[in-house]
């Protein structure tokens, strides 16, 4: 996965790649999936990561259930975080401020 990649493009792309593998007649075991998933994520899902797998039994954990638990992760982290354009004017505007405060 890579950093800039949101938890429905990354599914996609692994939805994809299993659809493949499994259209050659190889068998795939959801067990095995989710744990490549895991594997994957980017550096910003290591501590769900750890949680989920602590707290969940990997074994019998469906792909569509950590792909939910993932997407909602994903979502509580973007109210927190603002997109790089909008701290770029944010932080223009800032500099703005400062410099007109200090010239009164």
């Amino acid at each position: 996965m890579k950093e800039t990649d949101t938890i429905k493009e990354f599914h996609s792309r692994v939805a994809e790649t299993v659809n493949q593998i499994k259209a050659t007649g190889d068998i795939m075991e959801e067990r095995k999936i989710v744990e490549i998933i895991l594997r994957s994520l980017s550096s910003k899902f290591e501590h769900i990561v750890a949680v989920i797998e602590e707290t969940k039994d990997l074994a019998n954990l469906p792909m569509s259930e950590l792909m939910g638990s993932l997407l909602a992760h994903e979502q509580r982290m973007s109210r927190f975080t603002k997109p790089p354009l909008e701290q770029a004017f944010s932080s223009k505007v800032n500099m703005t401020e400062n410099k007109y405060a200090k010239s009164e």
